[in-house]
Order: C-alpha cells, then structure tokens, then sequence
C-alpha cells in the first residue's frame, strides 16, 4: 500500500482487482460450467448410450467406445467439480483478504464508510453450510467493490469503470 499517493488510490485499486476477479468468477459459475456440465452428460449419454447405465453392475461387456466416453465424462465432471471447488476457495480468499485490507486502511484514515465488504465475506464464509449463499455473496463482492470504486474514485477526480 506504500506505492500510492493516498489511501483512496489503494482502496479504488483493491476494489477494483476484486470486481475483476469476481466477474471472472461469475462468468466461471453461469457459462463455462453449465458448458462444462452439459458436455460430460452429453459425452455420456450419446457416446456412451442410455444403456451404459444399465449394464454397470452387471457383469456386462462394455466396447471400447463406452469405456472412453464414460471415462471422459466422468472424469470431465470430476474436472469440473475440483475446478467448482477451486473457484469457490479462490474467491473467498481473495474477498477476505481484500475486505481486512481495506478494513486496515479504513481504520487508519479514520473513514469507516469505506468498511463494506463484511457482508459478502460473511456470506461467502457461511456458503460451508449452504451453497447459494456463495453465488450470492459473489454478487454482493461485486456490487461493493463497484461501490468501494465509486466512493473513492470520487475522491480522486473522477471514477474510471473497468
């Protein structure tokens, strides 16, 4: 924080690395991985065929293509669920550290306005227990550090949207 001309720069850059990074997530979580989801099941159903189910357990033969395509499918969807997990610690990650950075630079410059980022952390925290609350949290990072960008942004002059 010691290469900024003043507090308001340092905060107007965290919140906006965070705005970044959780419209990248968002964009992970409502269009790669619906992609990503929808391919494994199609890789399944249609190379493997609808009776690939049916015949696990079985004892049955399977063909070549059956195996392939279904160990590609199910290894595209363990893929997507290592990657989903991922994500998620990533972004929580970057939310709390974020938020206790500016939460520092709030209580040095004595401006507690600039605090806001409690709320998505807590949800994003509490998301172990519920996971909608971290597609929601997602949204209210966002949404704050919009608004972190804003505030500070003008502080300085202007508010310049990334």
């Amino acid at each position: 924080m010691n290469n900024f001309a003043n507090p308001a720069q340092a905060i107007f850059f965290l919140a906006s690395i965070l705005k970044r990074k959780m419209t990248g997530t968002l964009i992970f979580h409502f269009v790669i991985l619906p992609i990503l989801v929808g391919a494994s099941f199609a890789i399944l159903l249609i190379g493997a065929g609808p009776d690939f189910f049916e015949k696990i357990g079985k004892n049955k033969d399977y063909t070549t293509r059956e195996l392939v395509c279904a160990l590609v499918g199910y290894g595209l969807l363990i893929v997507t669920g290592i990657t989903n997990f991922v994500m998620w610690i990533s972004a929580m990650v970057k939310i709390s550290s974020t938020c206790n950075q500016v939460r520092n630079i709030a209580q040095m410059t004595g401006n507690f306005q600039l605090d806001i980022l409690g709320s998505a952390k807590i949800l994003v925290l509490f998301s172990l227990l519920f996971w909608p609350l971290y597609i929601v949290g997602l949204f209210i990072a966002r949404s704050k550090a919009s608004q972190l960008m804003m505030m500070t942004g003008m502080q300085q002059g202007g508010y310049n949207s990334f």
